[in-house]
């Protein structure tokens, strides 16, 4: 009988968090440059501390998620971080993606800081983003990418993926 009444305890406990409106993500982000690999794996949900309360020291994965507008049209911008990285290697320290929800790639781009140094494209010829879901009522983004992204040198990275949202934030601009 106890077992009985724990098993439904944690279960009742699981179907709660599933209702949970704080900041998660699943999906992945994989990373190559220069033939070595880096990025994020989500298999599950993953709560993500926002990244405008991370603090020095900070070991938990960061993030932010916002559906917003601007006077161009509603936009989503997503990124997780990993405050505590090193700062030097090809450890995928940011990741971020910016689109228009329209559907067009207008202002749209995408960036990841590898070991401080930032490697971006604007979504366009060699870089396809889409958005494939977002829900401001249900504070919910989904998005998939396949990029080349490229350094101040030019030197390429190729990032593919995709990030499931939730708990996203409602803001005017970005």
């Amino acid at each position: 009988m106890l077992r009985s009444l724990l098993a439904c305890s944690l279960l009742l406990g699981l179907v709660g968090c599933a209702d949970d409106d704080r900041l998660n993500v699943s999906g992945s982000v994989a990373i190559d440059v220069d033939g070595s690999s880096t990025g994020f794996a989500f298999d599950q949900r993953t709560r993500l501390l926002e990244e405008d309360l991370v603090e020095p020291g900070d070991t938990l994965l960061a993030g932010h998620c916002t559906i917003g507008e601007t006077e161009e049209g509603e936009f989503v911008s997503v990124a997780v971080s990993r405050p505590d990285a090193p700062a030097e290697g090809i450890q995928a320290r940011r990741f971020r993606i910016r689109m228009p929800t329209d559907g067009t790639d207008r202002g749209a781009f995408v960036t990841a800081d590898l070991g401080g140094t930032e490697f971006r494209a604007d979504v366009g010829a060699d870089c396809s983003a889409t958005v494939d879901y977002v829900s401001r009522g249900d504070d919910i983004a989904g998005l998939m990418f396949d990029c080349t992204l490229r350094d101040g040198e030019g030197n390429p990275a190729t990032a593919q993926g995709e990030l499931h949202f939730g708990g996203c934030g409602d803001q005017g601009g970005d």
